[in-house]
């Protein structure tokens, strides 16, 4: 039995596929095994796992399956993985040296329910890389209180993505499919974050940058689109259920709504810099009639909230949709 299962899902990322798996076969260290999960690449993706897992079996599975996204990939890969702990890795990212030794030596030094690290963010859009520190400790800690990751990972900043957690596999989920977020394109790794958590009691840091980031992923990164008004209005209500069984202050709740607003803000004019006016004046029409959208009113109680925000939200809540148009292109005029 492997203690550490990585699982990495595929998609059309040929470019930079053979550099994140030599990233790992290079540090097998004989308690590891990796689960390859294309998702029906099309660029000679899929080929590329068949051949590693041919060159490395027992070592390397490869699993092909139609496309339906990176949630149901890993899904996928959990599904199969036998390792104790489970990590992810990003097809078009890496692990840096030492990662998977560093990884293995502090779950054997101290068993937890999760693991975390920090990580590098790649060069990109003229700017360094750098390094990302999860906490500011110089060493591993183990952490008992559960209320410091919560508030870390709903307010903190850095914590969300999936990649940088290694979660014991019985903590895990295992036995939800998430076949009803399979509609989910952005968000997915705050939705199965949100189940790891509440089902983890200990916590370790590792201080080590372990991961390396790819900033113009191509499969990744990419302009908001009205779809993802839906995916992050699902991950949105799924985080607000876990805040209610976790029990955040009113003030919590205040703040962690402020920043659902500030998202679909963001979205809301991604689209209405590049696409049609038409999907533009849906999402608006959507907004303004959304009891989830509307429901995110309570984010004007806070102090921190913008004037331009206020405004806006009041003004398509009211669904006064020309004005609320009106008003977003004099601010964005200035």
């Amino acid at each position: 039995m492997p203690l550490l299962s990585v699982i990495i899902p595929v998609y059309n990322t040929k470019e930079y596929l053979i550099e994140c798996l030599d990233s790992v076969v290079r540090q097998n260290n004989g308690s590891i095994e990796v689960i390859l999960v294309d998702d029906g690449s099309t660029d000679g993706s899929d080929q590329i796992c068949d051949d590693y897992a041919g060159r490395y079996p027992g070592f390397i599975r490869a699993i092909h399956k139609e496309n339906q996204g990176l949630l149901l990939a890993r899904r996928t890969g959990i599904a199969a993985a036998h390792g104790d702990y489970i990590a992810h890795l990003d097809s078009d990212d890496y692990l840096l040296d030492g990662a998977i030794q560093s990884i293995c030596d502090a779950i054997k030094g101290n068993p937890c329910d999760m693991a975390f690290f920090d990580y590098i963010y790649g060069a990109g859009q003229g700017k360094p890389e750098r390094i990302i520190k999860i906490r500011s400790e110089d060493k591993n800690t183990f952490i008992k209180d559960k209320s410091e990751i919560i508030d870390k990972f709903l307010f903190g900043g850095h914590f969300s993505s999936i990649w940088i957690k290694v979660a014991r596999r019985d903590i895990v989920d295992t036995e939800n499919e998430y076949l009803e977020f399979a509609h989910v394109a952005n968000g997915e790794d705050v939705l199965q974050s949100l189940a790891l958590i509440d089902r983890s009691n200990s916590f370790l840091y590792i201080p080590r940058a372990l991961y390396f980031y790819r900033r113009d992923n191509i499969s990744m990164s990419k302009t908001y689109k009205t779809k993802d008004y839906d995916s992050f209005k699902t991950v949105h209500e799924e985080t607000l259920k876990y805040g209610k069984k976790w029990g955040l202050s009113e003030e919590q709740f205040i703040e962690l709504k402020l920043r659902m607003l500030s998202k679909n803000m963001v979205i809301l004019h991604q689209v209405r810099k590049n696409s049609p006016e038409k999907a533009y004046n849906c999402l608006l029409k959507t907004m303004s009639r959304d009891p989830y959208f509307l429901n995110l009113k309570d984010a004007l109680k806070s102090k921190n909230i913008s004037k331009y925000y206020r405004v806006l939200f009041i003004l398509i809540s009211r669904k006064m949709i020309v004005p609320a148009k009106a008003f977003i292109n004099l601010v964005q005029r200035r």
